[in-house]
């Protein structure tokens, strides 16, 4: 995993030009960037990847091999939560996505003060969906019309990740004994 930071250590505009290379070549750009009218333009996308108040990250094999891109956004004042957002590339299966998506998670829990991942899907989008379930995301609720896919108001699946411990118990379960 490397991530975008200023410094010769990170992501520099190459690797970052080569995600959107990528998410255009599996026609993935307009999937997941919904609510944009028009696509980026590389000085657009260099500088929306830079910007402030976001990690973007990209998860690489071992061999170099990238597999997807994943930002973070809309941190809290506590820094504890973020809104997640991710694209896999078509060099990766689903259950590498999976293994990749979950380490990842992990690495940033263990990195920064980030505790809970929000995500806000369009329900029409089953496979990424899915793939956040199997990351861990619990559905929390379906917020009607809540996003624009595309021009059309589409409802939402709002999702939360985070360690078990910080889960909220389950209500409906008699807690008592």
């Amino acid at each position: 995993m490397r991530w975008y930071s200023g410094t010769d250590d990170g992501l520099d505009d190459d690797s970052l030009l080569f995600a959107l290379e990528l998410m255009r070549h599996d026609r993935r750009e307009r999937i997941v960037f919904f609510d944009r009218a028009e696509p980026f333009e590389p000085a657009e996308w260099l500088a929306w990847c830079k910007g402030e108040n976001k990690i973007f990250t990209m998860v690489f094999r071992n061999d170099g091999t990238p597999v997807a891109a994943v930002w973070f956004t809309d941190g809290t004042r506590t820094g504890r939560q973020v809104f997640s957002h991710f694209c896999g590339f078509g060099t990766a299966g689903f259950a590498e996505l999976v293994r990749a998506g979950k380490s990842l998670l992990g690495k940033i829990a263990e990195n920064t003060s980030i505790r809970q991942f929000i995500g806000v899907t369009p329900a029409c989008y089953r496979h990424a969906l899915k793939l956040a379930y199997s990351l861990g995301y619990e559905r929390l609720v379906c917020l009607r019309g809540a996003v624009q896919v595309h021009g059309k108001e589409r409802d939402a699946i709002l999702t939360v990740c985070g360690p078990e411990e910080q889960r909220e118990p389950d209500l409906r379960k008699n807690q008592l004994g």
